[in-house]
């Protein structure tokens, strides 16, 4: 039973863009120059392949944002299984984890098995 699970921050409410992880830069930030969504977007289509999308935010609420929910829309183009989405919340924008929520990740995880 393979399963793919992807993450990435949420940035102005979606996946990280090429100008976005530029703005991260720029407050000091570290990125890749190919982020998930290009990845994404090179993958070929998998009929029956699964997978599960997370992302850490810095709030919730409807004006949030999610790059999981980015990741889930891009993998059911190509025909992939998304069993599960969830967001973790971080304490600000240079992380780390808002308290509890290393746990329920370590939780999240554990129910993929």
């Amino acid at each position: 039973m393979d399963l793919l699970l992807i993450g990435a921050p949420t940035h102005n409410m979606g996946l990280p863009s090429a100008n976005s992880r530029r703005q991260a830069q720029t407050k000091g930030g570290q990125a890749p120059a190919t982020g998930v969504a290009e990845w994404l977007d090179t993958l070929p289509g998998r009929r029956g392949g699964r997978a599960a999308a997370f992302a850490t935010v810095t709030g919730t609420g409807r004006f949030s944002g999610s790059a999981a929910k980015g990741i889930e829309k891009r993998l059911r183009r190509r025909s992939v299984d998304v069993v599960a989405r969830e967001n973790f919340l971080v304490g600000s924008t240079e992380g780390p984890l808002a308290d509890g929520e290393l746990a329920r990740a370590e939780q999240w995880g554990a129910s993929l098995i």
